[in-house]
């Protein structure tokens, strides 16, 4: 796709754009009640992959009613109020009299820099080091086990030299969509906190994926990252609208909104973002099935499957699929390969890692 040669060339162009650590699982509403607790997901200790002697079922044990195809989202009840927000956001489609989520400034600073072959780590270390934020993301993956090395590292300059240009870059852009989806604080921050979860998620399955698929893994990443980023606004909105004297908005409502809008705001973050084309066009389109002579058919299909997986799982509204006959998984000719199925077993334990380290 060549995702990174062509971000960080335009990068280099002026744009005209304008917590707590994640936890496991997703956030979930108990029934007639705010968003007040946080569901389980699978269990991952003793899972067992098709064949072993454990007595343990995998977690992605098909069931009987399981699904091979994505749900529909349906307006929660009362409907009233979703609709009338649903209607809201539509109204914002075209992108008059809406703030679009800027790309973080120290990324648009430092990528230009970090494209060059012979990048100057001294004077990226030197940009890094004014962003308190960035600089605590920094230091902590450099010391995270992934990278950790004899000693531990506390210089800004040692930890951009260790993690190298590419590690850099990603970071980056985990902190503009945090950036993005933090900006905000009140009521709707718990939305805030499940959508980052989401995000990372999403990033660590779809990462995995291409494995399978020959998909260049780091784009496979940044697409999981990516995708869902149009549901920031629906955030911003609701939070707006709340603080305007609108009820509370709960989780059903909120889940429902974003699945109708995220495609259509994702495209103008895109475009704000100046995002390659084809990855543009992913974030715009990628809940339906892919035309088979579609070119970025691969990628969308993973991203269905993504999301698929992320609702088994309960980084999304819960859904009970068939993440071995579903038709993503079938299209993609995963179906019939045990070390798909492995995979699957181990993910839920690589998920919580991934997001403990990030």
């Amino acid at each position: 796709m060549g995702f990174w040669s062509w971000l960080f060339g335009t990068l280099s162009e002026p744009s005209g754009s304008a917590p707590t650590e994640p936890g496991r699982g997703d956030a979930r509403r108990p029934a007639g009640g705010p968003m007040t607790a946080v569901a389980e997901r699978p269990a991952t200790q003793e899972q067992a992959s098709p064949d072993s002697d454990s007595d343990q079922t995998p977690w992605w044990t098909p069931q009987a009613d399981s699904l091979l195809e994505p749900a529909e989202p349906q307006p929660p009840e009362p409907a009233a109020d979703a609709l009338a927000l649903e209607n809201l956001l539509i109204s914002h489609f075209d992108g008059h009299d809406l703030t679009v989520p800027s790309l973080n400034n120290m990324a648009e600073r430092v990528l230009p820099k970090l494209r060059h072959t012979d990048c100057n780590f001294a004077a990226v270390a030197h940009d890094i080091a004014e962003d308190q934020v960035l600089t605590a993301a920094i230091l902590r993956t450099v010391n995270s086990p992934i990278f950790r090395g004899v000693e531990r590292v506390s210089s800004v300059r040692r930890a951009v030299a260790r993690l190298g240009t590419r590690t850099l870059r990603t970071l980056l852009m985990h902190q503009s969509l945090r950036g993005a989806i933090f900006s905000r604080r009140g009521a709707a921050n718990c939305f805030a906190e499940m959508l980052w979860r989401r995000s990372l998620a999403s990033a660590c399955i779809m990462r995995g994926l291409a494995r399978f698929t020959r998909i260049d893994e780091d784009d496979a990443y940044l697409l999981g990252l990516l995708h869902d980023i149009g549901s920031v606004i629906v955030l911003r909105i609701v939070h707006a609208e709340e603080k305007g004297g609108f009820a509370d908005v709960d989780l059903d409502t909120f889940e429902y909104l974003c699945r109708q809008s995220h495609q259509e705001f994702g495209e103008l973050i895109a475009d704000a973002w100046k995002l390659p084309a084809d990855v543009k066009s992913l974030i715009a389109a990628h809940c339906t099935h892919p035309h088979p002579d579609d070119p970025l058919r691969i990628q969308r299909l993973m991203l269905i499957l993504t999301d698929m997986i992320a609702a088994v799982l309960c980084f999304a509204p819960s859904v009970n699929y068939n993440l071995i006959q579903c038709r993503a998984a079938r299209d993609l000719g995963l179906s019939d390969r045990r070390d798909y199925a492995d995979w699957l077993t181990v993910l839920p334990a690589e998920i919580d890692d991934f997001i403990a380290e990030s």
